[in-house]
């Protein structure tokens, strides 16, 4: 993202919009930057690489956690 990083825009969002669900989407798969998203508030953290069926299942798993 061109004006900051996935992880402070999630933080932002997160922070007052606690029931708001964040997927992190992300060309890089380095499990640091998993992490970091799931603490700043990310419901999962996927890779852009992936098939489109794991974005699916994981929009339904989120979906599925409220």
């Amino acid at each position: 993202m061109p004006v900051m990083h996935g992880q402070e825009a999630t933080r932002l969002l997160h922070e007052p919009l606690p029931h708001v669900k964040v997927i992190g989407l992300s060309l890089f798969e380095e499990e640091a930057l998993k992490e970091a998203m799931r603490l700043a508030g990310a419901a999962c953290y996927l890779s852009k690489c992936g098939a489109p069926s794991e974005l699916f299942t994981a929009i339904r798993a989120v979906c599925a956690r409220t």
